[in-house]
């Protein structure tokens, strides 16, 4: 079953991107999420952190005009990672793959060369859905 992820948050940390072997660019970033919690009588910020991978375009975008504290629109799925420790015990951790779309929606946004189309499915902060 496929689980679709859809994050709005700040990136922790300038990214870093890196060229694959192929030549893709690709990276992993840290999104924080904020919200509102009921705790005793009052509310609270409750903060959760989400490690995102990202490729192609979308990496190039974020690498160039993201900063730590920018706002991020992230949609994609949900794998885990599994990895022995240098310990020698099993771990894993669920990680965000954007696999539609990692945009800067808060501060610089990138700028798309002229000769390609303008997408209809990202024209700004007017087609969020929230």
């Amino acid at each position: 079953m496929y689980c679709k992820v859809t994050l709005v948050g700040n990136l922790g940390r300038d990214p870093e991107i890196k060229q694959g072997k192929t030549g893709v660019p690709f990276g992993n970033l840290s999104v924080a999420t904020t919200r509102r919690a009921k705790q005793g009588e009052a509310y609270v910020n409750v903060t959760e952190w989400h490690s995102v991978k990202v490729f192609g375009r979308e990496a190039e975008w974020i690498g160039r005009d993201g900063r730590k504290g920018s706002k991020v629109l992230v949609v994609g799925h949900i794998e885990t990672e599994k990895w022995t420790g240098k310990d020698g015990t099993e771990k894993e951790r669920q990680v965000v793959v954007a696999s539609e779309t990692a945009r800067i929606i808060e501060g610089r946004q990138h700028a798309e060369p002229a000769a390609a189309p303008q997408s209809a499915h990202y024209a700004g902060d007017s087609d969020i859905p929230f």
